[in-house]
């Protein structure tokens, strides 16, 4: 399903492409000039390009701004560039954010909303000088990458900017100088194709290594993550291609449809998050609730407390260590080799609860077990309680309760109530 989706978005975007592709070289063959055309405006100042693009404008009504499908369309991509700028405005100042986050993604969509406009703009001016507008562009496009991956980052790992991600905006600033200072734009188109690819990369390998471990009540927020990945990865191959024809010199200009639209779809699907589901944006971390902040010099390493996990789980699995009534977190931590203060971080952290509920919660799955089993019904309740760990009454029906959301006596009565149905 997910590949399905990915594909149809493609698809969708690369049709575009060759629809302009196709209108492109129709007009191609409009403004041809014969050999002698050229032979004759040789001895005037006009290059021989100049000459072509005289030649499209006058024969061409769509390049005339006063056309008004051209101002239309035109019209419609700076809305959707509006969209995008509003809805980052939005979301950066609503409350309870994690403003480190908003910003980031606010950041990422201003690039983007901006890009649609400078884009509509390319559209509607007809002279040579709009070149100015791709190359800016291309420009923003070296911080596009970066801003998703920072977004990744601090999701998933809760890591804000540090002092040497300077570094990542090193490719944008050499981008001025092919700009200003050498008007190199097919090398811009360059390095903005290796910066997305590269970027979306480390994104992904962030994604992938963490994805498993978000708990299912988050998993809407993975699929968040998962389809920003998706429309990013679809700019990206649509960006290729451009600069593919581009390099290739198929056609004079490119299909500027192979960005317009993927970058149209990324500011509409993030203002639609942000408007249909604000909760996913506002969310610090996903792993926020499993990071304590008496644990934040802990030097457990992440490998080692998922080996402790595995461990624990094994003792009150397998041993079933939970039945001995006297269990304390020492006896556990000297089980596992390792500190009570380990113990105590893994139990919290994994299982969010503190080391008594996680000790309450396989007793009362053992009794709830031997209850379902006709052979114990005549077995005393207290007698079960006693057999899997509890050493009074009171414990056993206060943590029976605040597991199963119910008292014993009704959570058997409803067992022999089933029963009696059948």
């Amino acid at each position: 399903m997910k590949i399905k989706v990915l594909v149809s978005l493609l698809i969708v975007s690369c049709s575009f492409g060759i629809l302009g592709f196709k209108n492109q070289k129709k007009e191609n063959q409009k403004i041809f000039v014969d050999t002698k055309n050229v032979e004759a405006l040789s001895t005037t100042n006009k290059s021989f390009e100049e000459v072509k693009l005289s030649k499209r404008l006058s024969k061409d009504k769509m390049y005339n701004p006063s056309n008004i499908k051209l101002r239309m369309y035109a019209l419609l991509l700076a809305s959707i560039g509006a969209i995008g700028l509003f809805f980052s405005f939005v979301m950066n100042t609503r409350k309870k954010r994690d403003s480190f986050s908003s910003l980031i993604i606010g950041a990422f969509i201003v690039l983007y909303s901006l890009c649609v406009f400078l884009l509509s703009f390319y559209v509607l001016n007809p002279t040579r000088d709009r070149a100015i507008y791709l190359s800016i562009v291309f420009m923003m496009t070296l911080l596009k990458g970066p801003m998703l991956y920072f977004y990744f980052r601090k999701t998933f790992y809760i890591q804000d900017v540090k002092r040497q991600d300077v570094l990542h905006t090193i490719p944008f600033l050499f981008s001025l100088n092919c700009v200003f200072f050498f008007s190199d734009h097919l090398s811009l188109l360059f390095i903005g194709g290796i910066s997305l690819v590269v970027y979306i990369l480390l994104a992904y390998f962030i994604y992938d290594q963490k994805k498993g471990k978000v708990k299912k009540t988050e998993q809407s927020i993975v699929f968040w993550h998962r389809n920003l990945l998706a429309v990013q990865l679809i700019y990206t191959i649509c960006f290729l291609i451009y600069g593919v024809l581009v390099f290739l010199e198929i056609l004079g200009e490119a299909p500027i449809y192979f960005l317009l639209v993927p970058q149209c779809f990324m500011v509409l699907y993030i203002s639609y998050i942000s408007y249909m589901k604000p909760e996913i944006l506002n969310k610090r971390s996903l792993f926020e609730e499993r990071t304590f902040k008496k644990y934040r010099k802990s030097g457990l390493t992440e490998d080692y407390s998922e080996e402790l996990k595995k461990q624990l789980q094994k003792l009150f699995t397998v041993d079933k260590i939970y039945r001995d009534g006297n269990l304390t977190l020492e006896d556990v931590s000297n089980k596992l080799s390792t500190s009570r203060h380990n113990v105590s971080q893994v139990i919290n952290e994994h299982f969010e609860v503190n080391f008594f509920q996680f000790v309450n919660k396989y007793r009362i799955g053992e009794v709830v077990e031997i209850l379902k089993e006709s052979k114990y019904k005549e077995h005393k309740m207290m007698n079960i309680a006693f057999d899997v760990g509890f050493n009074n009454k009171v414990t056993f029906n206060r943590a029976f309760k605040a597991e199963m959301n119910m008292t014993p006596t009704v959570f058997l009565k409803m067992i022999n109530d089933k029963e009696e149905k059948k």
